[in-house]
């Protein structure tokens, strides 16, 4: 008789070993039903193995990376050979594939992992898609194998993000008089290869949230291009502290450029007293 022992986590079920005993039939009495066969089994406290692979993906926030890191544990005591494929989305392209062999959109790593160690593989991709929606990074598959059995593992998938095609970054004023005028200046950056139309957003509001004004601006940016762009607005004539919020839309992406406070006060002028006698 032959047993296959599984190990379970909150993760799922896995592979942990193999082991065998001799039975006949024949040495059980026929005329004894209740006979039991004790195999000598016992309740023990058990080591919790970790489930074999784990997979994460880490954006990069403004070149369009994303990069891919997948953990596979041996937790046994003699060396493993395992093949991990990781299929990719179309969004995609694969900018390094680090000891990967890319066939397709799927990457693939076969090694052999010595006893209780865990090896790390990692990828580089670069995002391609037109921005504003998820990115779905399938499971990454592991084969796990020795010279009698073989298990497969799945991780888990991953969605992320897509990257803003174009940032911004600016600096608002700190205080304004009531009623002028005031500057944003903000740097654009498009990350694509390809001429994009940006729309920039300057909003003026109250600290409840209502907005008091708001100035738009569209902005033509060559592929791999930044670019210098100016918002002026007008602030109102009451005086408060108001929040400035600034965005940028392109390709169906949003960034925020900035989100700060200005005061809006008359400046203050003191002047010495000086007393006569």
């Amino acid at each position: 008789m032959e047993v296959v022992v599984l190990g379970s986590t909150d993760t799922g079920t896995y592979y942990i070993g193999r082991t065998s005993y001799n039975w006949d039939p024949d040495h059980i009495p026929e005329d004894d039903a209740d006979s039991v066969i004790a195999l000598g089994l016992s309740e023990e406290p058990v080591l919790t193995l970790p489930y074999p692979i784990r997979q994460a993906v880490v954006p990069h926030r403004n070149d369009l990376a994303y990069i891919g890191r997948i953990w596979v544990d041996n937790p046994f005591t003699y060396t493993l050979t395992t093949t991990v494929t990781q299929a990719l989305p179309t969004e995609v392209a694969v900018v390094e594939a680090g000891s990967g062999v890319l066939e397709g959109q799927t990457l693939s790593w076969t090694q052999n992992i010595s006893p209780e160690t865990t090896t790390e593989l990692t990828y580089t991709v670069r995002y391609s898609g037109m921005g504003g929606e998820l990115v779905v990074f399938p499971e990454a598959v592991l084969l796990m194998s020795d010279s009698a059995n073989a298990a497969e593992f799945t991780g888990r998938g991953i969605a992320v993000s897509a990257p803003a095609l174009v940032t911004a970054s600016g600096m608002a004023p700190t205080h304004v008089a009531p009623g002028h005028s005031a500057s944003v200046p903000m740097t654009l950056t498009n990350h694509t290869d390809s001429q994009l139309t940006a729309h920039v957003s300057l909003k003026c509001l109250t600290r409840d949230g209502a907005i008091v004004s708001e100035h738009n601006d569209d902005v033509d940016i060559d592929g791999r291009a930044s670019l210098s762009h100016t918002v002026t607005f007008t602030v109102p004539t009451d005086e408060d502290i108001y929040v400035l919020r600034a965005y940028v839309d392109a390709a169906e992406g949003t960034y925020e450029i900035l989100a700060s406070f200005v005061d809006v006060s008359l400046e203050r002028v003191y002047l010495p007293l000086v007393v006569h006698h």
